[in-house]
């Protein structure tokens, strides 16, 4: 059964990364990628040894290289530059620093992106397959189409990743593979090699620090030694997250506050509340905090009555955080939050798993069609209430279903 779906998978894998190649040969206008051009900037500086996060340092090699930039609204000043192009955590700028020493052409960063996007595409594919509870031949057969929505034929990723150069899908890809090894029995893999790529999750992106809980859960439930293997699995996670911030000491800490801090004010860009702005100038936020109270109270409702699992209870915490409490970001920042909780909540009860992934799936075309603020904000907040109903419904029905698996 595994052999058979590790060779499906790979041809997932060989399938998502030919349909995506085939959109990144297709000719591109370079100054029109924003943020491909960010991640270059920010790859440049590493492979010229400059602290990105220090804007004095290597002043003249910085001019230069944003003259190099071919977006003209980036490279307008040299300080909207420099902060865009050290916006990313160490981990992330260190990646794009070793593609731009091995190539730092735009089409080799599309294709290394592409690889990871049909990598997590695969393991999308072996996660809904492996671990989704069907009931019946309809359930199996949806299975293996949600599948394929979610990773290799994803709108969203499909858009927001490869036709629009975008590396969240690589934060996507971290985070399942931490699941993936939460999922184990073996301890040498869901304590070990989670503690580890847990680390990497939260270094690349800040997001895995949502899944800490399943790990802290499993340990204690353990019974045995626990409190040094918390100890030991902190010291683990620890090491892998701030190994990677000790060459970028104590600017990298600033940035971080920073942008935090902007991302949690104001609407910007076209996150899910920027549609909402001019419709209720005054109300946004109230809704926004109505939403982030309400959605607390049914996960932690749902977590202590013990009607669903930690993952599902973390898979929540991430989904709040990106779509609903950042509101400044786009829909592929958003899409790691409800790509996770959708997982999660697919593994606990099938149906409805099978339910939001469509919505995902239709939902998303609808806004990509439409490429506006409005509709891709709407997109984003329809999915929130969605799956909070759906969770409600799952938590309150007298006979739930149990998916749980080890």
């Amino acid at each position: 059964m595994f052999k058979n779906l590790f060779i499906v998978s790979l041809f997932v894998f060989i399938f998502a990364f030919v349909l995506r190649i085939s959109i990144i040969t297709k000719p591109f206008d370079e100054a029109d990628q924003l943020d491909l051009e960010i991640y270059r900037a920010g790859g440049a500086l590493v492979a010229n040894d400059i602290n990105p996060y220090d804007y004095t340092d290597k002043i003249e090699v910085r001019e230069r290289l944003r003259r190099e930039t071919k977006n003209e609204w980036f490279k307008e000043t040299q300080e909207r530059w420099n902060d865009y192009a050290a916006s990313k955590l160490p981990l992330n700028l260190l990646f794009l620093g070793s593609l731009t020493l091995v190539n730092h052409s735009p089409i080799f960063y599309r294709l290394v992106f592409a690889f990871f996007d049909s990598l997590l595409s695969a393991l999308i594919f072996f996660l809904v397959f492996r671990y989704w509870r069907e009931e019946n031949l309809l359930e199996q057969s949806l299975k293996i189409i949600v599948g394929l929505m979610l990773g290799a034929i994803s709108p969203i990723l499909l858009v927001w990743g490869t036709i629009i150069t975008e590396e969240k899908g690589i934060e996507i890809l971290l985070l399942t593979l931490t699941l993936l090894c939460s999922f184990s029995r073996r301890k040498k893999i869901w304590f070990f090699l989670g503690a580890f790529m847990l680390g990497l999750s939260i270094a690349f992106k800040g997001l895995g620090i949502f899944l800490l809980p399943i790990f802290i859960v499993k340990i204690i439930k353990s019974r045995k030694n626990y409190i040094r293997d918390l100890l030991v699995f902190v010291f683990i996670t620890g090491l892998t997250i701030f190994i990677w911030f000790i060459p970028f000491s104590p600017h990298v800490f600033q940035m971080m506050y920073s942008r935090l801090w902007e991302n949690s004010i104001m609407p910007a860009r076209v996150s899910a509340w920027v549609f909402l702005l001019p419709i209720i100038p005054y109300s946004w936020n109230i809704l926004r905090i109505t939403i982030i109270i309400a959605g607390l109270i049914i996960n932690f409702i749902g977590y202590f009555t013990k009607r669903i699992e930690i993952y599902i209870f973390s898979g929540t915490l991430l989904l709040l955080f990106s779509v609903v409490y950042l509101t400044k970001g786009m829909i592929d920042r958003m899409n790691i939050g409800i790509t996770i909780s959708l997982l999660l909540l697919g593994r606990e009860n099938t149906p409805t798993g099978i339910f939001l992934a469509l919505f995902y799936f239709l939902g998303g075309i609808i806004a990509i069609y439409f490429r506006s603020e409005t509709s891709e904000g709407l997109f984003a907040l329809s999915y929130v209430l969605l799956y909070f109903a759906s969770l409600s419904l799952v938590i309150f029905r007298k006979d739930r279903s149990k998916n749980f698996d080890s």
